[in-house]
Formats: C-alpha cells, sequence, structure tokens
C-alpha cells in the first residue's frame, strides 16, 4: 500500500514510530500529486522546494524532541491558490 492510500491516523503513528519521516511522506504526496494533478486540477502551483523543506524542518524538529504543531494551510504571497478541490 502506498502512503498516499493510508489514513491520516495510519501516517500519524508511522510518523510517530519513525516508520517514514515527514520529507519521505511529502514527496509521496509531491510524486501522487504530479501523477494525477493533469486529470484532476487541484493545484495551479504546486510548491515543491517549499513543501521539501518545511517537512525536513520538522524532521529535524522532531529529532530534537521539540513538539511539532500543525498549521492552518494559508496561500502564501504572490500564489496563485484553488478553492474548488
Amino acid at each position: 500500500m502506498e502512503l498516499f492510500q493510508k489514513t491520516a491516523a495510519e501516517l500519524s503513528g508511522m510518523l510517530k514510530n519513525k516508520e517514514i519521516s515527514a520529507v519521505e511522506l511529502t514527496q509521496s504526496v509531491l510524486a501522487r500529486t504530479k501523477a494525477v494533478d493533469e486529470k484532476v486540477g487541484c493545484y495551479i502551483t504546486l510548491t515543491e522546494e517549499s513543501a521539501l523543506a518545511q517537512a525536513a524542518a520538522v524532521d529535524a524538529k522532531r529529532a530534537a524532541g521539540e513538539p511539532v504543531r500543525a498549521k492552518n494551510r494559508k496561500t502564501a504571497a504572490g500564489l496563485q491558490a484553488r478553492r474548488l478541490c
């Protein structure tokens, strides 16, 4: 089973148990997005570098024992966004 097929609870457990990293999860989601977005059309702008950098920062915080909090997704300045997906 691919990571994108797992539930949020399963992924959370895998992250907690260090079975996967945030970077690995992000890479999986980005790969799936690229594979299907031409048909689905959910994204105008895909910010791969930013997503991977944020995932690496999460992994670093987790490795240091710091708490990681989820933030609401906000549109970054200068990027177009869609809300209909």
